[in-house]
């Protein structure tokens, strides 16, 4: 018996460019890890592999009118100043871009025999949802159908403090509720981004499936630092998007207080901030002058290297926003879970990390509650010195549900063997 086949359709399989697709390439690798036949359909702009799949990066489509008025717009926003996409947006739900690559996508499904693929998926990356919109439009596919839905959607579904409303957000949420009703499975990356979603969509409930973030297997065995990376030394890591609502500032003074009330610790204590902070770059270069002990780095580093240093890392550092509660799986704690190195979470108490961490994890305070995060500090770096710092977290039972077989279990199960 021939392994299942699975159609995927993503927009991007270019790991730098976002931590959706990072996870959605981790996904397709799990996916071929573990025996089934893929062909993965994407629209990353150049050509990538992903070795053992087959890959098709699709082409632009000139012919589609959709195309010249997206670049037409481009120009007269550019001489008029104007954001005519608003308008638009507001008038057809979407941009004259979203309805051309949605068309590239129905264009390149043509290519395929839906009889010869046991299941489709479709995965999105942010808001973008321009696979899905591709699938909904063809219905031979539906019947074999799983959409996935990395995050909530449309924004203003968002839960506090991400809430704000798109342009045409009425027509999003409609174009978002016949995906629901056409796909015969919807997935979700955490539990609690599920039950965040069914309150919206009821129908949800009924096909869903929690396909968690997936631990590439190539990332356990990812060592090597850069240079300015000192192994030995206590070392705190945070490696994301700093965006608007992660506010750091609590971090940096419960750090700078660990400092300032251990002095054992100044030559032997590091805070590592790796990736872009816009909103919050004058503050943090602000609060960190004159703190060599904190290195900032706003430009990030390549994918793999920011393995290399999780994987190095005394404590890795996983920060949310301030909020009553948070339905995000954070990819990076796949790879935290993966370092097996002690999480410093910073969020709310009912968020989907510390579901999995568990109820009583010790190390965890909320964002701004920058006295328990020194007090967080000073008793790992205790067991740093003592040599008795260990996860204290359920280390096989994460790295088996963020594995490849946990996955194909659920495809299996949930799709595949359908009554």
């Amino acid at each position: 018996m021939s392994a299942p086949r699975i159609l995927i359709a993503v927009d991007s399989i270019n790991v730098n460019d976002s931590s959706g697709s990072r996870a959605n390439v981790a996904i397709i690798q799990n996916l071929r890890d573990t025996g089934f036949q893929l062909t993965v359909i994407h629209s990353s702009y150049r050509e990538f592999e992903i070795p053992g799949v087959e890959t098709r990066n699709i082409g632009e489509l000139k012919s589609d009118i959709n195309y010249w008025l997206s670049r037409a717009q481009r120009v007269a926003q550019r001489w008029s100043n104007w954001p005519l996409h608003r308008y638009q947006e507001g008038r057809f739900g979407f941009s004259f871009t979203f309805f051309n690559d949605v068309n590239r996508f129905r264009n390149e499904l043509k290519n395929y025999d839906p009889a010869k693929f046991d299941l489709i998926i479709t995965l999105s990356k942010g808001g973008s949802f321009r696979p899905h919109g591709a699938v909904l439009h063809s219905q031979v596919w539906h019947n074999k159908w799983l959409a996935y839905i990395h995050d909530p959607y449309p924004s203003h579904l968002y839960p506090e403090p991400y809430t704000w409303t798109e342009s045409g957000h009425l027509l999003k949420e409609a174009f978002m509720r016949r995906i629901i009703h056409k796909a015969t499975f919807v997935g979700f990356p955490s539990q609690l981004l599920l039950e965040h979603m069914s309150a919206f969509f009821p129908e949800v409930k009924e096909k869903s499936v929690v396909i968690p973030h997936q631990n590439e297997s190539a990332q356990n065995s990812l060592n090597d630092v850069p240079n300015y990376f000192d192994a030995r030394l206590f070392n705190l890591v945070h490696a994301g998007n700093l965006m608007k609502q992660r506010d750091p500032a609590g971090l940096i003074q419960g750090f700078k207080d660990f400092l300032n009330e251990n002095p054992q610790v100044q030559n032997n204590a590091r805070l590592y901030l790796i990736g872009p902070a816009s909103y919050h770059q004058k503050a943090i270069e602000a609060a960190i002058a004159n703190v060599p002990q904190i290195v900032f780095l706003p430009q990030g580093e390549p994918y793999y290297t920011v393995m290399g240093i999780q994987n190095n890392a005394s404590v890795n550092i996983i920060l949310e926003a301030d909020a009553p509660d948070s339905p995000f799986l954070p990819a990076k704690m796949v790879n935290c879970t993966a370092a097996e190195k002690p999480i410093v979470h910073l969020g709310p108490a009912r968020s989907e990390t510390m579901r999995l961490l568990g109820a009583d994890y010790p190390w965890h305070a909320t964002i701004s509650d920058s006295k328990t995060i020194t007090n967080v500090l000073t008793q790992l770096f205790k067991r740093h010195q003592e040599q008795t710092l260990k996860a204290d977290y359920p280390v096989s039972e994460l790295k088996t549900y963020f594995e490849a077989t946990h996955l194909k279990q659920l495809i299996v199960e949930k799709c595949l063997n359908r009554s």
